[in-house]
């Protein structure tokens, strides 16, 4: 995250779970295309689709959403992720 005069400009918050002792990225919110997005990825950390965030959030309240979501949707986020690594 990078805030510039106490705005945030830049973000990413990813989680990740742990299969047989490996690290795999399972959904990224970030705004890297200037507007915020999640990315729902595969094994290889590949996205599978992007969901755009609304466009008229500023980059804090997009990063409060990808948090919030984050911590109260990582089971449901994981569950999908371990059908597709099948």
């Amino acid at each position: 995250m990078t805030i510039r005069d106490g705005e945030v400009t830049t973000f990413a918050v990813q989680y990740e779970t742990l299969i047989d002792d490996h690290w795999y990225p399972v959904v990224r919110y970030d705004n890297a295309h200037r507007r915020g997005h999640r990315d729902s990825l595969n094994a290889r950390g590949e996205t599978i689709t992007k969901d755009w965030l609304p466009d008229h959030l500023n980059h804090r309240d997009a990063l409060t959403i990808a948090q919030t979501d984050l911590r109260n949707n990582w089971e449901r986020y994981r569950a999908t992720f371990l059908v597709r690594f099948g």
